[in-house]
């Protein structure tokens, strides 16, 4: 259409059989699907129906959701649609206010609009909102579902291995994901070269405290950090060769996540 709006478009009350193309449409105002009163009316969408925002300017966008109720088609295109902000003049009470919605409902909502050809714009659109209205929290769980997709979608059989170790190690570098992630494979290494560290018979190293052995085995794990002086002298004058070889693999696992977070906290992680 590429028409322009100069106030709100209301279809609230509109039967809809067809497709709604309202691509390069710039509306001023509000989209309004569902005014906010509680038995307000919304679109009555037909199995045919689709609403195309391709390339959609919208000042403000308000809905509604119950139960037994969809204020929108099944069949979206959201593909470069920039949206101002969520909620209009009506968007009072649980089911109009679109901010404080779970992102469950979101990820939904953005599957449906990229449904036929995944974007990440418009999850980077929705979480910048998000982030913007003071929900660090939901902006990163939608950045999160955006790099999930294009993991579950890659390009190349390359790049899938890549995204599926980005994701497994760090959490793709987002928030709390991250966190979980790193905090998940620290446990995990230093618990297992602690069960390794167990097992050497040697007096000098089974004598040492359960304590010993977990700070032997985050000493080996941490790049650059010295936990215990000497202690690589003391594995390669005590430890097997078997044994030496597991360590030098628990050293290089740890060098591989810390080049990841470093790389995570510097963003790189998180570009599409």
């Amino acid at each position: 259409m590429g028409m322009q709006v100069g106030g709100n478009l209301d279809l609230s009350s509109a039967a809809i059989e067809s497709v709604i193309d309202a691509t390069n449409i710039k509306i001023y105002g509000e989209l309004t699907l569902a005014n906010g009163l509680p038995g307000g009316l919304t679109p009555r969408w037909g199995g045919k129906s689709a609403l195309y925002l391709r390339n959609a300017q919208i000042g403000a966008l308000q809905d509604r959701i119950e139960e037994g109720m969809d204020a929108w088609p099944k069949t979206l295109d959201l593909h470069g649609c920039q949206i101002g902000q969520l909620g209009g003049m009506e968007g009072k009470g649980k089911a109009a206010n679109m901010l404080r919605r779970p992102v469950r409902w979101w990820n939904d909502w953005l599957r449906r609009g990229t449904a036929e050809e995944y974007s990440p714009q418009p999850y980077q659109m929705l979480a910048k909102l998000f982030r913007e209205a003071g929900y660090p929290t939901k902006a990163n769980a939608i950045l999160f579902a955006a790099r999930c997709r294009e993991r579950n979608r890659p390009e190349g059989f390359f790049q899938g291995i890549w995204l599926w170790l980005l994701w497994a190690s760090i959490g793709f570098g987002i928030g709390r994901y991250f966190l979980r992630h790193v905090a998940f494979w620290l446990i995990v290494w230093t618990g297992y070269g602690t069960y390794r560290f167990s097992q050497v018979e040697v007096e000098e190293i089974a004598k040492k405290s359960l304590c010993w052995k977990a700070a032997a085995s985050l000493d080996r794990l941490i790049p650059f950090v010295e936990m215990i002086p000497q202690l690589s002298q003391t594995l390669t004058k005590h430890l097997t060769e078997t044994q030496q070889l597991y360590f030098a693999i628990h050293s290089l696992f740890g060098w591989v996540l810390a080049a990841l977070v470093v790389a995570g906290l510097a963003g790189l992680t998180q570009k599409a």
